[in-house]
């Protein structure tokens, strides 16, 4: 009876270490989802703003319109999914939400100023800006490396959800 009660708290153990691991793994891959799409949506963005640079054509910024709020948006959930980690990988999360808002920024004003002074304003506006300090490049720098620790820190939850699965599995055999 002992033996069994004693099997009983080790499995439970488990499954609650392995209810954990899985809530880990379902994290990390929660953010680098968020990373990916505040990705795609800066790139979006800074993609629409390159076509009225190029064109001067007005009816390019439309996507730009909404932009600023959709990417505020995922990079304030980014920066909170980002509460009690280590201090620097919450350091790279802010960073990458600064970046961000400074390339909706520069985006915005230029939108702004075309609105107020017409194209030619605001495309000497954007192509006064220097492009070797470009925004963008900068973001994907640090996106980048976010999807990196998010990566290696799905790899280690799911080894470790693996390990915790596997001795739950042993431990109903021995029962």
């Amino acid at each position: 009876v002992l033996f069994l009660v004693c099997l009983f708290l080790v499995s439970e153990a488990g499954r609650v270490r392995m209810h954990a691991a899985a809530a880990d793994m379902q994290h990390a891959m929660a953010r680098r989802i968020l990373v990916g799409e505040l990705r795609e949506r800066v790139t979006d963005a800074a993609l629409a703003y390159q076509a009225f640079l190029i064109s001067g054509r007005s009816d390019t910024l439309e996507p730009l319109r909404t932009a600023g709020l959709r990417i505020n948006g995922i990079a304030d959930a980014l920066v909170a999914s980002y509460q009690g980690e280590p201090g620097s990988i919450g350091t790279t999360a802010r960073q990458l939400r600064y970046l961000a808002g400074v390339v909706t920024g520069a985006m915005a004003t230029t939108i702004t100023l075309y609105a107020s002074r017409g194209p030619v304003a605001a495309l000497e506006l954007a192509r006064a800006q220097d492009p070797r300090a470009n925004p963008v490049q900068n973001f994907l720098h640090v996106a980048d490396k976010l999807e990196r620790y998010e990566s290696a820190r799905m790899r280690e939850t799911r080894a470790n959800w693996q390990l915790e699965t596997l001795v739950v599995r042993r431990l109903a055999a021995i029962a």
